[in-house]
């Protein structure tokens, strides 16, 4: 360090030295800038990868788990779907039978489902149930076009 005085102040100065007591020019700085830089994002991209696979995993349970729910409460369901909203915001989109869809007890089914995953949602993980009534004009193709994937469908192949 050098020391640089004043009339009025006295402040220090930091001189980035190689080991050779050469100062570094401008592009070695710059150089190294960007390899940080770029060893940053990298680094980033890896752990926001992780983050996305662990909740698609744990969206994936959470469907399964409500999946196993209607059933037992013997409510027909005919696909289930998910869509990333965010790295940590999921859909999850439940397709049942008109029957069960629009009879009155249906409406109770929400908070029970919701029930169901409230162990899986987390600081890193947020789920959105929803639920629509079974249709032959549903559009796999134009749900896919909104971000869904399909990981249930009824359909026997």
């Amino acid at each position: 360090m050098t020391t640089v005085k004043s009339k009025t102040t006295t402040r220090q100065q930091t001189v980035v030295k190689k080991n050779d007591d050469k100062m570094f020019d401008y592009w070695e700085v710059l150089s190294a800038y960007e390899a940080g830089k770029k060893a940053g994002i990298k680094l980033s991209d890896k752990i926001y990868k992780k983050v996305f696979e662990e909740n698609l995993d744990k969206s994936v349970k959470a469907c399964r788990k409500v999946y196993a729910f209607l059933k037992e409460q013997d409510i027909e369901c005919n696909m289930v779907s998910i869509r990333p909203e965010r790295i940590t915001e999921f859909d999850l989109l439940f397709t049942v039978s008109k029957k069960n869809f629009n009879s009155v007890n249906f409406a109770q089914i929400y908070p029970l489902a919701e029930s169901q995953i409230k162990n899986i949602k987390s600081k890193t993980l947020e789920l959105s149930l929803s639920f629509m009534p079974s249709s032959k004009n549903i559009d796999e193709k134009k749900l896919d076009a909104g971000g869904f994937f399909t990981i249930y469908n009824g359909k026997k192949s």
